[in-house]
């Protein structure tokens, strides 16, 4: 059965007594013969001022279907880099940080681990190289707000480069593509003039806190079509595609089918991302769209499509429930147990052959290590079968204690999994143990890597969200209180604690923003 429209038992059916529709050339959408009434309890009462019966050319309606989707493919750092046997030697590399007697430690990333360290490490004994081609720390758990307007991206946010005062703190704009372990050197490529080639980096002491990268699992026209959210710019471009589809959808060339394939949004992965994402564009399209496009709401449809039995796996079973029973009442589909086989340029094939038609396929399945763990880049580091670094206890990389140190690894011990809580509580600890070392301290073996977990929490739309931690489970609007107060207590400057709730003020006292700036 086709997926249920959101706003089909709150709004108005838009009935008509001729195939004609009445087009307002000042407010340029369609508008049916009958006046109707908008969602949400607001009469907005449209009159007719021309009809067009004029007929399309064959042209004409050749150029309407032109107007489609273009298909783009998520572009990525990786994408340039060769393998590690088609490099150069590294040593042959000018090192750019050759001149200086301290200790080197360098720093691979800038995540929620890696900002964590450079927040806590200290710098008297050594110097910190940062070697990341992201100059920003970006609080992921408030990004899928940033994706509609509740909250600006520069909001959440904290630039690299401001993150420490000292003279030895260096940021470098490039991405590490190769891990010399032999000559404890690092292939840097930088983001910027590319074409004047790579450099290398000495280390004494290297913390690799490159985090996780988007996981596809090998489904055709994944990269090609879907749209990803692990980055900001990830975010800008969700942003402006939901505005574009709408944008689109008032062309009155375009049939009802068309409408309703552009502004069907799907999201592939029932996880936090996946339902945290469809909740806050349910609320953009409830809150603010449904003023600025009533005509439209009838076509807009969310869909969520999970492969395991139940969305939310990680949450207690009461909790689940009530997302699920929360999700019917406001519209949301909800599809469980199906696969998605290929994604398309206008939606996604599942694995019993059904189709669902979409404007826009937000991916958030799955992850992966990053590429610099592939084709034998990392110098021979030890890896397990998923092609993370296996650890001990203490963080340190097997067969290179004392020099190698990874963040949100596979600890041989008690694997972990690759979380902000984790990454988080990782690089605070590695950054007071890789500084008793510089000191000439032996660290207290006894002391190992001891994770405490605080609790998980979701946002599920409709200022409700679901929370549960060791003490208490708790769900509906308290819970969104709980919710956004415990992400403002966790930003980590005092400019992100004034700005995050600026926006939140401003977009609920003017509306979220829906201009589109892309040319």
């Amino acid at each position: 059965s086709s997926p249920q429209s959101i706003w089909s038992t709150t709004s108005a059916r838009f009935k008509t007594t001729s195939s004609h529709h009445v087009f307002d050339s000042s407010l340029h959408h369609i508008i049916p013969c009958k006046s109707f009434f908008s969602s949400f309890g607001e009469s907005k009462l449209r009159t007719q001022s021309s009809m067009i019966n004029r007929e399309y050319s064959t042209n004409e309606r050749q150029a309407s279907t032109e107007n489609q989707i273009p298909p783009q493919r998520s572009e990525s750092l990786d994408d340039y880099e060769p393998i590690a046997q088609q490099l150069d030697p590294i040593e042959n590399l000018p090192l750019k940080n050759s001149n200086t007697m301290r200790e080197q430690v360098v720093l691979l990333g800038t995540g929620w681990g890696g900002f964590s360290f450079i927040k806590n490490f200290d710098l008297t004994n050594c110097d910190l190289h940062i070697v990341t081609p992201r100059n920003h720390f970006l609080f992921t758990p408030l990004l899928a707000s940033a994706c509609v307007g509740t909250l600006e991206f520069r909001s959440i946010v904290e630039p690299v480069r401001r993150a420490r005062k000292e003279e030895n703190y260096f940021y470098n704009a490039a991405k590490c593509v190769q891990i010399d372990t032999d000559q404890k050197l690092l292939r840097c490529r930088p983001v910027y003039d590319r074409e004047k080639g790579d450099y290398a980096i000495r280390y004494d002491r290297l913390i690799v806190s490159v985090g996780m990268d988007v996981n596809t699992m090998g489904v055709r026209g994944a990269e090609m079509h879907g749209y990803f959210l692990k980055e900001l710019d990830h975010a800008r471009k969700i942003r402006y595609k939901i505005i574009e589809c709408f944008e689109k959808a008032t062309n009155p060339r375009l049939s009802i089918q068309e409408r309703q394939e552009l502004l069907h949004f799907v999201a592939i992965g029932g996880s936090f991302t996946g339902i945290e994402l469809m909740s806050e564009i349910h609320d953009f399209i409830k809150e603010d769209l449904s003023n600025l496009f009533p005509e439209l709401m009838l076509e807009c449809k969310l869909s969520i499509i999970e492969a395991g039995p139940q969305i939310l796996s990680t949450f207690d079973k009461s909790l689940q429930v009530y997302a699920k029973k929360h999700f019917r009442n406001e519209h949301i589909n909800i599809y469980t147990g199906r696969k998605v086989v290929e994604v398309r340029e206008n939606g996604v094939q599942l694995d019993d052959g059904s189709n669902i038609t979409a404007g826009l396929v937000i991916w958030t399945a799955g992850i992966q290590s990053r590429k610099l763990f592939h084709h034998g880049r990392s110098g021979g580091l030890p890896l397990d079968r998923a092609q993370r670094v296996v650890v001990d206890e203490h963080l340190r990389v097997k067969g290179y204690e004392g020099s190698i140190w990874e963040i949100a690894a596979s600890i041989d011990t008690a694997p972990l999994a690759a979380t902000a809580q984790v990454a988080s509580q990782q690089g605070k600890y590695l950054a007071s143990f890789v500084a008793q070392q510089l000191e000439g301290k032996e660290p207290n073996e006894t002391n190992s890597f001891t994770y405490s977990h605080r609790g998980t929490m979701a946002y599920i739309g409709n200022y409700k969200s679901i929370t549960e931690t060791k003490e208490f489970k708790l769900r509906g609007r308290a819970s969104w209180v709980l919710w956004r107060s415990s992400y403002l207590t966790m930003l980590l400057s005092i400019r992100n604690k004034i700005l995050v709730p600026l926006d939140w003020a401003k977009a609920w006292f003017f509306g979220r923003d829906v201009m589109n700036f892309k040319s």
